[in-house]
């Protein structure tokens, strides 16, 4: 036990170090849910962009999708699923590359299968995918977004609309 504690911060020093991110932090499928819950109350939407070191698609819509956030004024959090062995390598590597300024969760799943559902059943699995939330609403989007769609997914937050997109 005493291992894991000193490995985190280690990890969340290493991260941060080489990241121009504004914060990395490791969160459990759990503490994820709860804030998910708490942002769907939020009148300003909360954007959350699932992303992974494999995935070229994931990699190449985050540069667009923060500066739509930063454009609209959205709260952006990126969530990294990778393994936790990529924690270390890969992942603060490619934050470096991107210079992204939002926020980046590293998604603890604690070798849970279809951890995915725990956070809306109709995801699919696959990447990419991003998850808007806020007033009291919920919409999934499974596929690599554009300008048009995140414009059109948003502005549904000031319409009457069902939540399945």
């Amino acid at each position: 036990m005493r291992r894991i504690i000193i490995v985190v911060p280690v990890l969340l020093t290493l991260i941060s170090c080489n990241s121009k991110s504004k914060d990395v932090q490791v969160i459990t499928i759990e503490e994820f849910t709860s804030t998910i819950n708490k942002t769907r109350q939020k009148e300003k939407p909360t954007v959350y962009n699932f992303w992974a070191t494999w995935c070229a698609p994931c990699i190449a819509e985050m540069p667009l999708i923060e500066q739509f956030a930063l454009k609209h004024e959205l709260n952006l959090k990126f969530v990294n699923v990778d393994r936790k062995n990529l924690w270390e390598t890969r992942v603060p590597r490619m934050l470096k590359k991107l210079n992204l300024q939002s926020e980046v969760y590293l998604l603890d799943k604690a070798k849970r299968n279809n951890w995915y559902q725990a956070i809306d059943e109709n995801w699919k699995a696959g990447l990419p995918v991003t998850l808007f939330t806020g007033r009291d609403k919920k919409v999934l989007y499974q596929g690599v977004l554009e300008e048009e769609d995140l414009l059109e997914i948003t502005n549904k937050f000031n319409e009457e609309f069902i939540e399945d997109y």
